[in-house]
This record gives C-alpha cells, structure tokens and sequence, in this order.
C-alpha cells in the first residue's frame, strides 16, 4: 500500500516538473514566427498543384485586418443613413398618418402602439392587417391596460372587470390574459 502511495507521488512530482520546464521553457525562449514585416508567413504545402494554390498568398499584419468598426455597424448609423429596412407595419403607420410608439404588455413584451389624433390608437400589425381602422380606436373610457389593449388589437370589449374580449379573428379571452400574452385559442372564452 505505501509502495503505490509513493508511486503516485513521484507521477504527480514528474508532472509538476514537466509543467514547470515546459512554462519556463517557452518563457525564456519564446517562439516568434512572425517574418521581418512583422506577418505570420503562411505555409504553403508543395505537393498541391499549382492552380489550387496561388504562387503567394496574402500576407495579413495586424494593419492589414478589419478594424471593429469595419466588422461592427452601429444600427443608428444605417437608420442615419436611410439604409436600414423599415418594419413594415410601423412604416404603414407612418404613411396613414401616425405617430408610432413602443410599449410594453403586461408579460413584458413589446408592441408597437400607432397614435393619431384625438389620442386615438391601434396596434401596428392590426391596422396593418385591417383590423383597427385607419385613425385609431378611442380608449378613453376604459379601466385598464388590459381593456385598451384589447380594443387596439380591434377587438370589442367593455370597461368592467374580468371582460372578455372578442377579437375579429373569433378568438374570445380575458382581456386580462390577453395582455399578459397568453394565446387565445379561435372561437373559445377562458375564464
């Protein structure tokens, strides 16, 4: 039993050292490959035929890669620019004559919330798809978020507590669990 204790030690001993030159090796010694031009030479392997590989290739230098704003774009800077992709739905509000902005539903996510006169709204892609007529619903009198919302979606609903609300799909929920992003299956009412 002692023998093979000592055994042990001596491997993890022999490892250690091993660790140590090797570091210490490559610390006294440190391996440049790089050529007089400060490049690290590619290799060329002789045995490829010479119209797979060209006689030379480039050689890349630490001015020669893409800086970070080459390889990264500020998404401002493509707004800016006009080169950006617009949503299409938020464009659609734009072009019906609103005024767009983001808001968050009650799990969090977001939404876009098209604004026209008279404090008059509806959500983008239900205005988009037709569903909100051109020049918003009036959300004035309604209690909650949840109420609201489901009116900018185009949906019939009414200021009371627990309502359901109906959607011009079919689709009938709690307004509630309608803002909260929970799915309202076609043509059923959860309580």
């Amino acid at each position: 039993m002692k023998n093979n204790r000592l055994a042990f030690y001596a491997v993890i001993i022999s490892l250690v050292l091993v660790v140590i030159l090797f570091l210490s090796f490559h610390f006294f010694f440190p391996i440049d490959l790089k050529n007089e031009n400060g490049a690290v030479p590619i290799m060329i392997d002789e045995r490829l035929s010479s119209d797979v590989v060209p006689e030379r290739l480039p050689e890349f230098t630490a001015s020669s890669l893409p800086s970070e704003s080459d390889v990264f774009v500020d998404p401002m800077a493509i707004e800016a620019s006009g080169v950006a992709i617009a949503n299409p739905t938020s464009a659609n509000c734009v072009a019906q004559g609103g005024d767009l902005h983001i808001q968050s539903r009650g799990d969090g996510s977001q939404f876009g919330l098209c604004y026209f006169e008279d404090n008059k709204a509806c959500e983008e892609w239900a205005l988009m798809n037709g569903d909100c007529p051109v020049g918003g619903r009036r959300t004035s009198g309604y209690d909650t978020e949840a109420q609201k919302y489901c009116a900018w979606l185009g949906g019939e609903v009414s200021a009371a507590v627990d309502v359901v609300c109906s959607l011009p799909d079919g689709r009938r929920c709690l307004a509630a669990d309608l803002y909260q992003g929970y799915d309202c299956s076609a043509g059923t009412t959860q309580n």
